[in-house]
């Protein structure tokens, strides 16, 4: 009704629908973890105004005797978080288990200039890809003769001392991240709570509307684990520790001027929110060197889980979760790993998705191409990966030896998990019925591999991993949350 003044209050929780003119307040606060030991700790918000959806976390590393040893490349920061959840009372709204690995997936959207110009500081997220031009002479500065590629990063050496531009005439050059960003010298690092919890980036909490506790809590990486650093050469240096005295929440609450927050209060006792949340299924692979208890060649048909529920997106990748020293690589153990290449021949990934008793695709996926078309489509956008890095195909872009280029003193074309080349092979389904699941869920058939090259894998245990996109809908009714699946 036009004489209803509940017509005039905005959608303030609305990301980007506030009117223009309005006039806007924020008030930020510094909090210290209500609880902390070395692999936990929790934030407990203060119930005032709209929490906004940039809102951070500052985690800082203190200082090693560890030289060129710094955070994961692909996910920089990340990587010291194994989950993280956001509760409202005893309500989790949003949960995402082995955060490090999820990320993984969703860096690998970050534009090369966002990396290289904003992640590196804010996040240590460094994935930034660009041409080595050398012309028939191999001389400097050439633009043209883009044999290769490299890993781009701040501070560029070469083999005959620090200059702008890398060239490769007698030997292999060689890349190196920032000093500031190694261990040795100590870090801090923010992660923003929209990049913690999906939920927030649509929606800012009403914690002025909410009389309950909200806080969030942070599962980290154990230390012993060496799944936090890379380095070049030493696998039995001491690995860098949280620094727990400078764990902040740096909490931006948003005010509106006049009677607007009480009258959108009144219009709104009860407000529903959708939403995604992932849930994740795991299961162990291993590859040996034969036919013998190898996953390699074999279809697998995985069942992972969703009964009941409406799932709008999976995602799924094997991960080298058994690397001896995975603080030799510069993903870590935060990589979704694509068969080897052998004698120049691609091994080929087998995929379909099986769900209420259809395929959904009535062709198994078994082209590289296709598999990446999949996640472009499944996901709304492009991921920034060279194909060697995706698939593995065009070998030869990121080889060692004379004239190309190394990154902190290591082989980035290995493709024994240490290098980045079939590092990033996500595979992405988006079902496409409109359907909830049935009682039987989720089967992924997939085959790594073909049945005569075993090798096509390191031999070492692997993890499958996925997750599952479930829409979910949480009730904020007059100040109680509850939550509870679409």
């Amino acid at each position: 009704m036009s004489d209803d003044d509940r017509s005039k209050i905005p959608d303030l929780i609305k990301i980007g629908s506030t009117q223009s003119d309005m006039s806007m307040e924020v008030d930020s606060d510094i909090l210290d973890p209500v609880v902390s030991s070395d692999n936990f700790c929790r934030f407990v918000l203060n119930n005032k105004g709209f929490l906004h959806s940039f809102s951070a976390i500052s985690i800082g590393l203190k200082a090693t005797a560890a030289t060129e040893q710094f955070l994961p490349y692909g996910i920089g920061v990340m990587a010291l978080i194994e989950r993280c959840a956001l509760r409202v009372g005893q309500t989790t709204i949003a949960e995402i288990q082995d955060f490090g690995s999820y990320m993984a997936y969703r860096s690998v959207f970050n534009d090369t200039d966002t990396n290289i110009e904003r992640e590196t500081y804010l996040t240590s997220r460094g994935l930034a890809y660009d041409f080595n031009y050398l012309n028939g002479s191999g001389a400097k500065y050439s633009d043209v003769n883009a044999s290769n590629f490299y890993l781009k990063t701040r501070r560029e050496v070469d083999n005959i001392g620090d200059i702008p531009k890398l060239y490769t005439g007698d030997g292999e050059a060689n890349s190196l991240p920032l000093d500031e960003l190694e261990t040795s010298a100590g870090s801090e690092f923010r992660i923003q709570l929209s990049q913690l919890f999906p939920f927030l980036q649509t929606n800012q909490l009403p914690l002025f509307m909410i009389d309950q506790q909200v806080s969030i809590e942070l599962f980290f990486t154990p230390k012993a684990s060496k799944k936090r650093v890379i380095e070049s050469a030493d696998a039995s240096a001491d690995v860098a520790e949280i620094d727990f005295n400078n764990i902040r929440m740096i909490a931006d609450y948003i005010y509106y001027d006049g009677d607007i927050m009480e009258q959108y209060r009144n219009a709104n006792r009860v407000m529903s929110f959708n939403y995604v949340d992932y849930r994740l299924n795991k299961r162990t692979l291993i590859a040996t060197a034969s036919n013998t208890d190898t996953f390699v060649g074999k279809k697998q048909i995985l069942d992972v889980g969703g009964a009941g529920r409406i799932v709008s997106k999976v995602i799924s990748g094997l991960y080298e979760d058994g690397m001896t020293n995975p603080n030799v690589s510069v993903l870590n153990v935060f990589q979704a790993r694509c068969p080897k290449t052998i004698n120049n021949n691609n091994q080929r990934v087998i995929t379909n998705l099986r769900y209420n008793d259809h395929y959904l695709y009535p062709l198994d996926r078994d082209n590289y191409a296709i598999h990446f078309n999949d996640v472009i489509q499944s996901s709304g956008d492009v991921p920034h990966l060279p194909r060697q890095v995706y698939s593995n195909e065009g070998q030869g872009s990121l080889s060692a030896g004379a004239g190309f280029v190394a990154f902190n003193d290591q082989d980035i074309g290995e493709q024994d998990g240490t290098g980045l080349s079939g590092g990033l092979f996500f595979n992405c389904y988006r079902p496409n019925r409109n359907e909830r699941i049935n009682s039987r869920g989720l089967e992924l058939e997939i085959t790594y591999g073909g049945t005569t090259n075993f090798n096509a894998f390191e031999t070492r245990n692997y993890t499958h991993k996925t997750w599952l996109e479930i829409l979910r809908t949480a009730t904020l009714d007059n100040g109680t949350f509850s939550q509870d699946f679409a």
